[in-house]
């Protein structure tokens, strides 16, 4: 008997098309597997849009935060190689690693990192206005992060400290993060279409256009290419094919693959839960929701199962696992922040086990319409009250540098008499509404807003900048 049958398949692949087309997504890959054998493989819509090249199994797409799960993968291979301990503190390996909290600092273990339970505010914003050169470089600011929860607390998500695990992994290893998961997991699976940089990438192989959404509720395709943060591959840079991750997915869905790589000791660890995200009491599909290390474990209408999403600029990748029934889901698209890979993948368990299938797609875009509307209104509100007026008579006193020890320099600028702002190598029209407020729209067009600070003799001294709803940064004036 088959394991899915082919009205099933239709029936995904029918449901697939209406996702594409109420989520407005250009292309998808997705494949699945059962018993360490692929069983369904295709590609939807085109990977260059204006050309009409289409998906093919071997079109290269970033996968994001799923690129977690093989970080994880990788210190479980020094785990057991006796190289390493999931409970060696990080500054034993790192004597540079310093948080705010120096009791943070000393205590923390690879464990907490692999299970995002530092309790380390995110940052993400961090990336917005600071030049990172490498992985060892995070080390220069780590001291400046503060604690959002005690240690092992409370789940706290955190790129930064995936890359210190990549740095980790270069100190044990004496090569690359890079290299060694080349070497150690992509050659040994034989995914040979899989790469830990977009460096490495053949140009031809990659998804030609990129999408995001923007605040108009429409695609337009973007300017660069995806945006490329070569320190934090460990945390979110591999590009893969739908080929290869389905080889990736058969590693936890099938045990001839799994005992080739790691013993089953080293897997159960990894896919043990370490920390507890929420207990779902909003969704009575899901029971308890845990982290374990680079995979979120869930427990889905009675089915065990693992799953990781990654969302990096114009890409949303989503693998999902039900190990005890040997399937497993992969899912890669070329628009950032839409939740398809998880709508998918659970109708695809409602299909196959003949459960009532729950509307999910509902669920996720009555919230994501709600919250875009919120966004259009709030954004119409601001445009109607600001108005515009002319710069101040003293111009040349809001020019200069400014620094933050955290989130790096901006630098203020006056061209033919109008102001810029300069964040990394990128600048921005600033508009002048009232006294000492300034904004811009800056990347994706996300309005930002500016407020400059008077010293006691009524000289400019600082600048606040907006860098998100929640956080607004000091930067002092460079004298």
């Amino acid at each position: 008997m088959e394991f899915v049958t082919m009205q099933e398949l239709s029936d995904i692949e029918n449901f697939i098309k209406l996702l594409m087309d109420q989520w407005e997504v250009p292309c998808l890959a997705v494949g699945l597997t059962h018993e360490g054998k692929s069983i369904y493989s295709s590609g939807f819509g085109y990977s260059d849009i204006e050309n009409k090249e289409r998906i093919t199994s071997d079109t290269l797409f970033c996968i994001g935060s799923v690129t977690k799960s093989f970080t994880a993968f990788a210190i479980g291979l020094l785990v057991e190689r006796g190289l390493l301990g999931w409970d060696q503190k990080v500054k034993k390996i790192i004597p540079e690693f310093e948080l705010k909290d120096i009791n943070a600092s000393n205590d923390l273990s690879i464990r907490d990192f692999l299970a995002h339970r530092t309790g380390v505010f995110s940052y993400d914003e961090l990336l917005y206005t600071r030049v990172i050169k490498n992985r060892k470089d995070i080390l220069n600011f780590t001291k400046y992060f503060e604690q959002e929860y005690p240690i092992r607390k409370k789940y706290s998500y955190n790129n930064y400290m995936y890359a210190l695990l990549g740095h980790i992994i270069e100190k044990i290893t004496n090569v690359s993060w890079e290299e060694y998961v080349t070497e150690n997991i992509f050659k040994p699976l034989g995914m040979e279409n899989t790469y830990a940089s977009i460096k490495q990438c053949p140009p031809h192989k990659l998804v030609k256009s990129y999408y995001r959404e923007n605040k108009t509720n429409t695609i337009i395709k973007s300017i660069k290419q995806c945006q490329s943060y070569e320190f934090l591959n460990p945390a979110g840079g591999i590009y893969s094919c739908i080929r290869d991750m389905q080889k990736w997915s058969n590693v936890f869905n099938s045990e001839n693959i799994t005992h080739n790589l790691l013993s089953k000791e080293i897997v159960k660890e990894i896919l043990s839960p370490q920390i507890l995200i929420s207990e779902m009491a909003n969704s009575k599909e899901f029971s308890t929701h845990s982290y374990g290390f680079g995979w979120h474990l869930l427990e889905y209408k009675g089915l065990d199962l693992i799953r990781h999403g990654g969302n990096v600029d114009d890409f949303s990748s989503e693998i999902s696992i039900i190990p005890s029934k040997n399937l497993g889901i992969v899912i890669l698209g070329n628009l950032g922040n839409v939740p398809i890979g998880q709508i998918l993948s659970m109708y695809v368990y409602d299909l196959i086990f003949k459960n009532d299938i729950t509307d999910w797609n509902s669920r996720f875009y009555n919230s994501f319409k709600k919250n875009l509307e919120n966004e259009l209104k709030a954004n119409s509100t601001e445009k109607q009250d600001i108005i515009e007026t002319p710069l101040p008579n003293n111009l040349p006193d809001y020019l200069g540098v400014y620094h933050n020890e955290l989130y790096g320099e901006l630098i203020i600028s006056n061209k033919a008499d109008k102001l810029f702002i300069q964040i990394k190598n990128e600048e921005y029209l600033l508009h002048h509404h009232q006294q000492n407020v300034f904004s811009f729209y800056g990347y994706a067009q996300m309005k930002k807003e500016i407020k400059y600070g008077l010293e006691s003799e009524g000289k400019i001294e600082f600048l606040h900048l907006q860098i998100s709803d929640k956080i607004e940064v000091k930067f002092l004036k460079v004298k």
